[in-house]
């Protein structure tokens, strides 16, 4: 439920901050992924990006559908 109308700034802080924590996560993943091993030397980082890009839309779809 919503009881206030958002603001243009707390729209694009809610924007700004979710793209910050993603690009963090993944640059974490990448990380933990490669000095463990599990990421073959030939991956790049944009293939990471778009497999945790497509698990937040999976996410932010089904958090939508459920309000």
């Amino acid at each position: 439920m919503q009881f206030h109308s958002s603001s243009r700034v707390e729209i694009m802080g809610k924007f700004f901050g979710f793209s910050l924590s993603y690009l963090i996560f993944t640059s974490v993943l990448f990380l933990i992924l490669g000095f463990s091993g599990k990421l073959p030397a030939s991956s790049p980082f944009l293939k990471i990006m778009a497999i945790t890009g497509i698990i937040s839309l999976i996410g932010c779809s089904i958090k939508r559908l459920l309000q």
